[in-house]
């Protein structure tokens, strides 16, 4: 057993400077007036049915080190940091937004995405680690007119990374695989069942990323 248990670490490093904490996901539905669509949902005033919104928020918190200060010839201050410690906040909100009375099978479309949505979130703490681990690699460098502020800029462009990377394998991917879902089922306004569009969805953007 105890073999065991050290060959399940070799094979699972955990970096105990990350911290993930990711929040369950949530859904709110928005039902409003087909004649007078909500102003602030530009979409919905084009002549969209319905609209499902999604935020993949996530907040960076950083403890670092300035492994490298010096004032420059010209005043400013240069600043070399590495990261301590790495946390990050995940949150994932749907809002959908639904004519009243709408039928069955526009509802069943919309709450369709918010599970596409689900299923990307399912993995979001191992993206969100992923880019931490990059970030805690790296020495991140900014100039600025003190130590502090240049410490906070060289940081900060370590939280955008970790922000972008992030975004790009969870937002951007649910993104995608929300448009193939549109195209197979119609807007859903197709015979295609949701289970169906979902799983073919899927398929479709593992093949486009091959």
């Amino acid at each position: 057993m105890l073999l065991c248990a050290l060959l399940v670490c070799l094979l699972n490093p955990s970096d105990d400077r990350i911290t993930v904490d990711k929040h369950p996901p949530t859904t709110q539905i928005v039902s409003f007036d087909p004649k007078h669509p909500p102003a602030d949902v530009e979409k919905l005033q084009h002549g969209e049915n319905a609209l499902t919104q999604m935020l993949f928020n996530c907040t960076v918190k950083l403890k670092y080190n300035a492994i490298d200060r010096r004032e420059r010839e010209d005043g400013k201050w240069h600043v070399v940091a590495k990261l301590d410690e790495v946390t990050v906040i995940l949150e994932l909100t749907n809002k959908i937004y639904l004519p009243e009375h709408a039928n069955p099978k526009l509802r069943a479309h919309e709450l369709g995405h918010s599970r596409i949505n689900g299923m990307i979130y399912q993995d979001a703490d191992a993206a969100a680690r992923v880019a931490a681990e990059k970030a805690l690699k790296r020495r991140w460098e900014a100039d600025a007119a003190d130590p502090e502020a240049a410490g906070k800029a060289a940081t900060d462009k370590a939280v955008n990374s970790i922000f972008d990377q992030y975004l790009k394998a969870t937002a951007d991917r649910a993104f995608r695989i929300g448009e193939i879902y549109d195209d197979l089922t119609k807007h859903g306004t197709n015979a295609k069942q949701e289970d169906d569009g979902i799983r073919e969805a899927l398929q479709k953007y593992a093949e486009e990323k091959r």
